[in-house]
């Protein structure tokens, strides 16, 4: 999937596909294929919830592990990532016992921030530029 395929998709879309997908663990089918055209399928299958398209960042990468869920951003506004991040989270934070949402300024190659959700401490952000 490219970059652009994914500012065109609601995040709540991208999100809800790749946790039925199998590829968030947690997913009932771990085998399920994924669709060949995601596009094709978020028009074909539109997403129950709120509609997140944004123009305000990119999802670059997801991944799951022993119950966390790490999701990497791209952001030219990475000061909105206590923002981005329940957007993001909300939806599925009952699945992870923690949530880390790194948000990367276009073209950088570290990330700017952090945030960090668990079900003890709620969200809790860390402003790597700040150093």
């Amino acid at each position: 999937m490219t970059r652009a395929c994914c500012r065109r998709l609601p995040v709540a879309w991208l999100l809800g596909w790749l946790i039925a997908a199998g590829g968030c663990g947690g997913g009932s089918r771990p085998n399920q294929p994924a669709p060949a055209d995601p596009a094709a399928a978020a028009r074909a299958a539109p997403p129950s919830g709120p509609q997140l398209v944004n123009d305000e960042f990119t999802v670059v990468r997801m991944s799951t592990a022993h119950g966390a869920f790490v999701v990497e951003l791209e952001t030219a506004r990475p000061e909105r990532i206590g923002e981005y991040a329940r957007t993001l989270a909300e939806p599925i934070k009952s699945r992870y016992e923690e949530i880390l949402i790194y948000a990367t300024r276009p073209a950088g190659d570290k990330p700017a921030r952090r945030v960090v959700w668990t079900p003890r401490n709620g969200y809790v952000e860390l402003d790597y530029e700040a150093k």
